[in-house]
């Protein structure tokens, strides 16, 4: 893991997280509605993760064509790093606060959808948040 702990380009960090989202019952309840593409970029790379019923079922580095409506976000390693501690610092908790308050992390695309799904991709991200923690 890099010194910023977070590494959303490593496959182990990967697999972990996925294993919290198939944890979370608050997840699998009202994730039911949930389908949407969540692209996370960084200066060191990009992953592309496909949500079905809120569970990751497909992970790639890019996006494929047939993909449903995407997410598209985009944040310096200090930014993630921040973002998904598991306590994050102020105004960074949440997508929205970090969208318009930090200038190294930006909503690429898909502020809409990011609106209309709001909990579900918090709840992912409060996921990914446990597997720093260890949890």
């Amino acid at each position: 893991m890099p010194e910023n702990g977070v590494d959303f380009l490593d496959p182990r960090w990967r697999r972990r997280w996925r294993q919290a989202l198939r944890e979370s019952t608050e997840l699998a309840h009202i994730g039911r509605w949930c389908h949407l593409g969540l692209v996370l970029g960084s200066p060191a790379g990009t992953r592309a993760l496909r949500l079905e019923r809120a569970r990751i079922v497909e992970d790639a580095e890019l996006p494929g064509p047939d993909w449903p409506e995407r997410l598209e976000l985009y944040g310096s390693q200090r930014a993630w790093a921040a973002f998904l501690a598991p306590v994050p610092p102020p105004f960074h908790n949440d997508l929205p606060a970090l969208d318009r308050r930090q200038e190294d992390f930006e909503v690429r695309s898909g502020r809409e959808v990011m609106v209309r799904h709001l909990r579900s991709p918090q709840l992912v991200f409060e996921c990914a948040r446990q597997v720093g923690r260890g949890v």
